[in-house]
């Protein structure tokens, strides 16, 4: 996008070697540099093509078109499974693993595995979430904090794992029998086992006595 010249000059510089007043005697040293005196132009027709192409993405698929339109190819390649976000996840907040305060070999790479497996979790909870979500045309409220009513159709597990913080589960024993009470499991809760597949006796069968 610019056309660079650039010329080269060298100059010379006499320096006085050793200490005292200059004479006819002293020595000298001359210092040999080169300088570069540098100009510019623009190149107005490279510089517009690439104002023209600026901000455009340039998709490519072998699909016919009989099975792929333009919007469905864009929106296939929008909701893929993005590898980067799973090496982001390693890095965060749940699955750190760094510090790593390990010595052997051994148990680096059994922490490794474990979070590899959690990974792998992960990834397939918010999959079938998102999948039966958009196959009912249905959204989820009450994953954000301080905006209960606000709604989305693409949770990540983070976000669902966090809704279930808050359930207790009290040990009640009066003479000799003891009773469980559950609290804190709401519709939410309920929903989000639909969505998994998952039995929602997975909690409401903790409540029983013996």
């Amino acid at each position: 996008y610019l056309s660079v010249q650039v010329h080269w000059q060298e100059q010379h510089i006499e320096k006085l070697i050793g200490g005292g007043r200059p004479g006819p005697n002293r020595r000298i040293r001359v210092i040999r540099y080169q300088v570069a005196q540098v100009s510019s132009r623009r190149k107005p027709a490279q510089i517009e093509a690439y104002e023209a192409a600026a901000g455009w993405r340039a998709y490519a698929t072998n699909a016919p078109r009989s099975r792929l339109t333009l919007q469905q190819a864009v929106e296939k390649y929008a909701g893929q499974w993005q590898p980067e976000r799973g090496f982001g996840r390693l890095k965060g907040d749940w699955l750190n693993v760094a510090p790593i305060f390990l010595r052997t070999d051994e148990h680096i790479r059994g922490l490794m595995f474990i979070l590899g497996l959690v990974l792998r979790a992960f990834t397939l909870i918010e999959f079938v979430v998102r999948r039966e979500l958009q196959a009912q045309h249905d959204s989820l409220a009450g994953l954000y904090e301080g905006t209960p009513h606000k709604v989305t159709d693409r949770p990540t597990t983070e976000r669902l794992l966090k809704a279930f913080e808050g359930i207790t589960l009290l040990r009640i024993r009066i003479g000799h029998k003891v009773r469980y009470q559950l609290s804190g499991f709401s519709k939410l809760h309920r929903r989000i086992l639909q969505l998994l597949g998952l039995p929602v006796s997975l909690y409401t069968g903790l409540e029983s006595s013996s």
